[in-house]
């Protein structure tokens, strides 16, 4: 008896997301479209069918594939697990590519699933036809172009075609090009309506797979030389962070932690206070010098003047699962492992001691003198920083939003798993990453600029769905800011025109428009209040602060002069 059309695209698709879940896959995103129908119709099916002993696969829609892309990489970074994104054929899938490559960079396991037309119908006019299986290039782990369904083929190999993919997922994203042929619909859905279970049939979870060798990572570990280490904690999870403080905590090491490390934000005897600060001052300078080696836990780090003081420094080794290599300064060995090996095999390095504690105490006194009388951007961000509580997550935008709250945002006694988009370090997406965050479960505080939540307004309709509370703070500085800390600043008309975009706007009614809670703030006291009041309301709050374009960073600058001079 030959199948009809609907039933193999069918039967391809719902193998196709069984395949996902046994891959470790329980958040499935989908943008609407009619060429992926066959998968979205899947998806549905396979949830609707699924044993109440199953952890539930949990289907997303949106709208937006560039949001949508954004929301599934916030997801992945949050629950450290795969995640996977269904779109149609055409410029759908171009719009995924601004995520890809942040989670290509940050390693960050992402499934791509694109629809498209069958081979036939590219080259020759078709509607919604382009050539997609190149379209992510280096920017993927690896691609793979299924064939057409046919009733010559047989489902059950898409375990041995899929699984080797899978197994990439531990160092980034993967694509997978699903062409199918009309008819994409069922005539009749309940004909479909049951799904015919498997076995797990890997006998490894492909995710967590061994990428690395153990042996050659182990005798790396054991070469790094004896010699007092400063220690450098950059981009890592939270569990990661977790297990490198232990090992600090144990060994007596001073950490030298960036904001995306989930440690910066911490108050903690392990931990440097103010590093950037710290090193721009003589006498940390002093300090950090008498460090015969640098031993990096993750990479990206934020701070210019680190990076460029990491250049002067002969024994650099940076430690990193993922398999980019982190030195901009192209001078340090990089060894790539699991970072609680490393601490299990780096109980031999010296250790440094703590920098005298006045140096700390005279950075306080500057940044209390300076930013703690009047409301501006900084002590905006300072007081943010003061207004964190208990099961929040920290999302950080980038430009100047990041620069402030590394270099001078309070410590506390909370350690929140805290998460940027550093791997590429763009404006674009920062709201749906946030909210992709919230699907695990805890707050969010959101922290970024106005260029950022002018790059991602469309993704407001997503945090109107939260269901936790995620408080959206816009810094609003009228523009692109950091432009007044780079050599742009010299051509004042220029800057303000093609590199700030100066502009006026407000996001009030932005918030009306998605039916989220708005508040404008114009003091320090009303914005932890109304931090706090957020985290007391379910879903979304967006709170926003009007600052002069140039204000900040005038006064940023008179105070790095102080600093530098301690």
């Amino acid at each position: 008896m030959t199948m009809s059309p609907t039933n193999i695209n069918h039967n391809w698709s719902v193998r196709i997301i069984q395949l996902l879940y046994f891959a470790g896959v329980r958040d499935l995103c989908i943008a609407p479209g009619s060429r992926s129908a066959p998968l979205t119709i899947a998806a549905e099916i396979f949830v609707n069918n699924q044993p109440e002993t199953q952890d539930p696969l949990i289907l997303h829609g949106h709208f937006d594939e560039r949001g949508l892309g954004f929301f599934a990489l916030g997801i992945a970074k949050a629950k450290i697990r795969p995640v996977a994104v269904i779109t149609t054929s055409g410029t759908a899938v171009a719009n995924l590519l601004p995520a890809t490559i942040e989670a290509n960079q940050t390693t960050v396991p992402l499934i791509l699933l694109t629809a498209d037309r069958p081979e036939e119908l590219l080259d020759c006019g078709a509607n919604q036809a382009i050539r997609q299986t190149k379209l992510f290039g280096d920017h993927v782990q690896s691609t793979l172009n299924l064939p057409t369904p046919t009733e010559a083929l047989n489902p059950d190999d898409l375990t041995s075609t899929l699984e080797p993919l899978f197994a990439m997922l531990s160092q980034g994203p993967i694509h997978i090009n699903c062409p199918f042929r009309d008819p994409l619909y069922p005539n009749n859905l309940n004909e479909l309506n049951q799904v015919t279970h498997i076995k797990n049939p890997f006998t490894d979870d492909p995710f967590t797979t061994p990428y690395f060798d153990l042996d050659k990572a182990t005798n790396q570990l054991h070469s790094i030389p004896l010699a007092p280490g400063l220690v450098v904690v950059g981009r890592v999870n939270y569990e990661e962070a977790l297990t490198i403080l232990d090992w600090a905590e144990q060994q007596g090491h001073i950490l030298v932690a960036d904001i995306s490390s989930s440690l910066r934000l911490l108050e903690h005897p392990c931990l440097l206070p103010y590093p950037e600060l710290m090193l721009a001052s003589i006498s940390g300078q002093h300090w950090f010098n008498q460090a015969n080696q640098v031993i990096q836990f993750g990479g990206r780090l934020v701070s210019k003047r680190l990076n460029s003081w990491l250049a002067t420094r002969d024994g650099h080794f940076i430690i990193s699962t993922g398999n980019h290599y982190l030195d901009p300064n192209k001078k340090a060995m990089q060894i790539q492992c699991e970072l609680k090996l490393a601490c299990d095999n780096l109980k031999h390095i010296s250790v440094l001691d703590p920098p005298p504690s006045q140096i700390t105490t005279a950075i306080e006194g500057l940044i209390s003198q300076n930013f703690s009388t009047s409301f501006s951007e900084i002590s905006a961000n300072i007081s943010i920083s003061q207004s964190l509580s208990e099961n929040t997550s920290v999302f950080i935008g980038n430009s100047l939003s990041i620069r402030w709250m590394d270099l001078l945002a309070s410590r506390n006694n909370m350690m929140l798993p805290t998460f940027t988009n550093r791997g590429a370090s763009g404006i674009d997406g920062l709201i749906a990453t946030a909210t992709g965050i919230n699907e695990a479960g805890k707050d969010v505080l959101v922290v970024l600029g106005d260029t950022s939540a002018l790059h991602d307004l469309n993704s407001l309709s997503l945090a109107s769905r939260c269901s936790t509370s995620v408080c959206i703070l816009v810094i609003n500085n009228q523009g692109g800011s950091i432009f007044n800390l780079l050599p742009a600043a010299q051509y004042p008309e220029i800057n303000k025109r093609w590199f700030k975009c100066q502009h006026p706007w407000s996001f009030e009614q932005a918030a009306k428009m998605f039916q989220i809670e708005y508040h404008h703030i114009s003091d320090n006291d009303g914005l932890k209040d109304q931090i706090e009041a957020s985290r007391k309301r379910r879903g979304a709050t967006l709170i926003e602060c009007h600052f002069e374009p140039d204000h900040a960073t005038d006064i940023f600058k008179d105070f790095m002069k102080q600093v530098c001079l301690l």
